[in-house]
């Protein structure tokens, strides 16, 4: 944490304050410059691969920075107001007693349980009596227990004791809640004010008018409503023959499509085993090219069909098909569209696959380095700010051929102490296809590092050595991979703007120390 932000009698002296965030000093640390900062925001300066004093750029280093014990004393030992004072706290005592008095303070903000509002302690027993909305009432009419704030919603929509007038003013009369809701009933009600549509209003009769036309307008309307009623019934004979017709022709071309679909598949998989035998080899590109042109194939032939499909059925203005054997060839057709839909995107799966394996294949490093280029960084940024994505993995690099199988990961909005002011950077330990014949745990010196893209500008690099008796270094047995190990702060996100990131991309290494790593034996054979 950094310094205190506790409220002092007396204005904090220059010699009391951090030279990083110029509050109270927490954990006074005198640097040999003679500078004081909190032990918390000193820290990040250290992880640079240069330290240099904030006030007068003198270089410092770890091990002659050490702790200020007499100041911390001085600072403990101020006088202070209760972080409450605002809301009426009167108490003052030393800065070492505050965290006690708040923890006791009846100022202190409390959250109501019925409302969720912060309330101070002392008054949240008036608050939850008289004040709360979420505060418990009885309705008069019904005796039902309703907030106080919904109580007029409940009385005049919910409550079946209260009664209330006709919204049309159609009389006098005063109606409960369910005797309201049948004299408005568009169907069976009896107010003669109420809006209600015409019985042939489905077929196209535009008449809304109150209760009491409705009888003259089906008297003075009835030849307009007969031939409504003729034209629906022309109409949907004619679209039954139409769909009947076309749905026998869709039957046709499913038979074809499904064998064309099954020799696809077959295609799809033996050149899936080609690039597999090929990988590394110049035939690798020509059969990818292969697979990339049996997709659109079969993407188009499947949104070809559909779209047919679709179109010949919703034709004609939406009115149902009055036959039940049509309707059971429509599902049929359904089905049918439905197991190719299955089949074919599998196919694609497939050979989405097959790419990918190929290319990690291409980027993998196998001499323990790994140099990652991260593009739209702006973008990926976001994500991370908005929660989408947090954090990115780099393809996976290797020790050797035979060796240990590590990748990178990095939150571009930090993690843990870093979340929303450093870039975070880990390295992560895989499962690999060697572990068994490794020594474990992993114990390699590993180098982080963010390039600078501005010619003689230093890099920021951090080192650190495995702990043997954390699980991040132990055999990967049960997961893919361990948990990340790394630095939380490694980069401040205001300092990328210092040539670290241009043409929205930044590149992040990973160096494993692999100088004095051996071989299984059993690669020698």
């Amino acid at each position: 944490m950094p310094g205190y932000k506790a409220t002092f009698l007396q204005e904090l002296q220059r010699r009391h304050q951090c030279r990083i965030c110029s509050l109270a000093l927490r954990v006074p640390m005198q640097t040999e410059c003679g500078h004081l900062f909190c032990k918390e925001c000193v820290e990040p300066i250290f992880r640079e691969s240069q330290p240099l004093c904030p006030v007068d750029q003198e270089p410092i280093s770890r091990e002659d920075t050490f702790p200020d014990n007499a100041c911390k004393r001085e600072i403990l030992g101020l006088l202070v107001y209760c972080d409450h004072r605002d809301l009426g706290c009167d108490w003052t005592g030393e800065l070492k007693k505050l965290e006690a008095h708040l923890l006791d303070c009846r100022y202190r903000e409390i959250q109501c349980t019925q409302c969720g509002q912060l309330v101070p302690c002392a008054k949240l027993e008036n608050h939850e009596r008289n004040e709360c909305p979420m505060r418990p009432s009885v309705c008069e009419h019904c005796l039902s227990k309703v907030p106080v704030e919904q109580l007029e919603a409940h009385i005049q929509r919910v409550c079946p004791k209260y009664l209330r007038s006709c919204p049309n003013s159609c009389n006098e009369k005063k109606y409960l809640l369910s005797e309201l809701q049948q004299h408005l009933d568009m169907k069976t009600g009896d107010c003669p004010l109420e809006i209600v549509e015409c019985p042939y209003f489905p077929l196209g009769c535009p008449f809304k008018h109150p209760r009491k036309e409705i009888e003259h307008h089906m008297k003075t309307k009835k030849v307009f409503h007969t031939r409504l009623h003729v034209d629906t019934t022309v109409a949907c004979k004619r679209e039954a023959t139409e769909t009947k017709k076309r749905a026998e022709e869709l039957i046709g071309r499913m038979s074809i499509i499904e064998t064309k679909s099954v020799a696809l598949d077959r295609k799809l998989k033996s050149l899936e085993s080609d690039i597999e035998r090929a990988k590394g080899s110049s035939e690798t590109d020509r059969l990818i090219l292969k697979v990339n042109a049996l997709e659109e194939k079969v993407a188009r032939l499947q949104y070809s069909d559909k779209t047919n499909f679709f179109s010949h059925s919703h034709h004609g203005g939406g009115h149902s098909v009055p036959s039940s054997h049509l309707l059971q060839q429509v599902d049929q057709l359904y089905s049918k569209v439905s197991e190719l839909d299955t089949t074919v995107t599998q196919c694609i799966s497939n050979s989405m696959e097959t790419d990918m394996r190929l290319q990690f294949v291409e980027r993998a490093s196998y001499n323990g380095t790994m140099l990652w280029r991260i593009d739209n960084f702006s973008q990926h940024k976001q994500e991370a700010i908005d929660g989408t994505t947090l954090s990115l993995y780099s393809v996976p690099f290797y020790t050797s051929k035979q060796g240990y199988k590590m990748c990178a990961r990095v939150y571009l909005n930090g993690d843990g102490l870093g979340k929303g002011t450093h870039l975070s950077l880990f390295f992560v330990v895989m499962r690999g296809p060697y572990d068994a014949l490794l020594p474990w745990p992993f114990e390699q010196k590993v180098t982080l590092v963010l390039l600078n893209q501005t010619p003689g500008k230093r890099n920021i690099v951090d080192q650190f050595r495995p702990d043997p008796q954390s699980s991040s270094f132990q055999r990967p047995v049960k997961r893919e991979m361990n948990i990340a190990s790394g630095c939380p702060r490694f980069c401040r996100l205001e300092q990328l703007k210092d040539g670290y990131i241009k043409d929205d991309c930044i590149f992040l290494g990973i160096i494993v120390d692999t100088s004095n790593l051996k071989l299984p034996v059993s690669t020698a054979f």
